[in-house]
């Protein structure tokens, strides 16, 4: 849907045109105050306001009630046809900061959901695809929370063994010397293992799932 130029706004629009665009506290205060006004604009005014608002929402923080308001907004583009607005691609826009409200509120899967959806929409848009690898990796599988275990417990093996070698090994048997540290190297070399191998594993699946799923998205759009 394309809005026609009007020479007429209303004063409750002009008003707020007034607030600057990096006031989100005040575009938010106008909002809520004129709620009712703004409700009855014409969809042109109220859309432009109420997009005006959720960023405001977004960037002061406030992801749960920009959640409980975004999908109306997005519902007003999808009937009204409104993909483009003011130069940007609106729905795309609410998508991804519907997206990224999620994750900061560390609710992953459904930041992930809807990042997968932009990626359906257009697997070329590298902010999406970045995010979504972000979304993966911070969704920590079992095994990372095994390896780490197993760090520790060998971290503090290496510890005890240094213990013994400073309170016995080097006072009553010192030709166990080389042996202890020879041991407890090779029990800190583990534990350094067991802390990133898992992060390693991990990051190559996360990468190599989001691969496939952007190939496979983008060979689909090939053939539309």
């Amino acid at each position: 849907m394309h809005f026609s130029p009007s020479a007429y706004r209303s004063k409750i629009y002009r008003d707020f045109k007034e607030i600057d665009t990096g006031e989100y506290r005040a575009i938010i205060r106008f909002f809520e105050e004129n709620q009712e006004s703004i409700q009855n604009l014409e969809l042109e005014e109220y859309f432009e306001l109420m997009v005006s608002y959720l960023g405001a929402l977004f960037e002061i923080g406030a992801y749960e009630r920009y959640l409980r308001l975004a999908n109306g907004a997005i519902e007003t583009s999808i009937i009204h046809n409104i993909h483009f607005f003011r130069g940007e691609d609106v729905y795309q826009k609410l998508l991804f900061h519907k997206a990224a409200a999620h994750f900061n509120l560390q609710q992953y899967d459904q930041a992930e959901h809807i990042l997968r959806e932009l990626i359906k929409m257009d697997p070329y848009d590298e902010d999406a695809i970045k995010f979504l690898r972000r979304a993966l990796w911070v969704q920590k599988p079992s095994y990372i929370k095994s390896t780490r275990g197993w760090s520790i417990l060998l971290f503090f093996t290496a510890a005890l063994i240094i213990c013994a070698e400073l309170l016995i090994v080097r006072p009553f048997f010192d030709s166990f010397i080389p042996l202890t540290e020879v041991a407890r190297l090779v029990v800190f070399s583990l534990g350094l293992v067991s802390m990133f191998i898992g992060d390693i594993y991990h990051q190559i699946r996360v990468n190599l799932q989001t691969s496939r799923f952007v190939q496979k998205m983008r060979k689909r759009k090939q053939l539309i």
